[in-house]
């Protein structure tokens, strides 16, 4: 039997398999944002819970209803404030709230923004937002600097945590110096 001659690799078709290995790698990265800010609102989610001092299913029909980061530390924050909290633990989470809204902002863009491959040069996401001003623009960003992103969110993450632990730790001396409630 004789080895019939393969034809050499198309050129071409080869740059395209290594270019669809990158956009594939770019979109992973997305993905990873996407998922990692699941986990930072699912984290605010359960101290909204914990601080409310609700049974789990009845806090999660609550907690599930506020929508975005933001408003999810709003609730936190309110929670949280229902005791006294020393005045540096307060400066410390009112600076969480400005990092999370930041990032926010950062995570919406790229996952919502449509993105697009130029190879050689780096992907770009084109924005499009007109918030007070019109802004239309590509937005270079390389897969790295995705990638980076998401370990900013776990840094955003792992601060809020320790927050959370502070603000019980704040929660629990505070008990029996002070008793009030609102009641509507």
């Amino acid at each position: 039997m004789t080895d019939v001659p393969r034809p050499p690799p198309n050129p071409r078709m080869l740059a395209r398999m290594a270019e669809e290995r990158l956009e594939s790698r770019h979109f992973e990265a997305i993905g990873r944002v996407a998922v990692s800010w699941a986990f930072f609102e699912a984290e605010i989610d359960a101290a909204c819970i914990n601080l409310a001092e609700v049974e789990d299913e009845r806090g999660v029909c609550l907690a599930s209803q506020i929508a975005g980061s933001a408003r999810k530390l709003d609730a936190y924050l309110s929670l949280a404030r229902l005791h006294s909290l020393p005045q540096d633990l307060n400066k410390r989470l009112n600076k969480l709230y400005e990092d999370a809204r930041q990032h926010a902002e950062k995570r919406n863009r790229i996952v919502h923004d449509p993105w697009l491959f130029d190879h050689p040069n780096p992907p770009f996401r084109y924005e499009a937002t007109a918030r007070k001003t019109l802004k239309l623009q590509r937005v270079p960003m390389t897969t790295e600097s995705v990638l980076s992103f998401v370990e900013d969110i776990r840094t955003l993450r792992s601060t809020f945590m320790i927050l959370e632990e502070e603000v019980l730790l704040a929660w629990k001396s505070s008990q029996g110096k002070s008793s009030s409630s609102t009641h509507l």
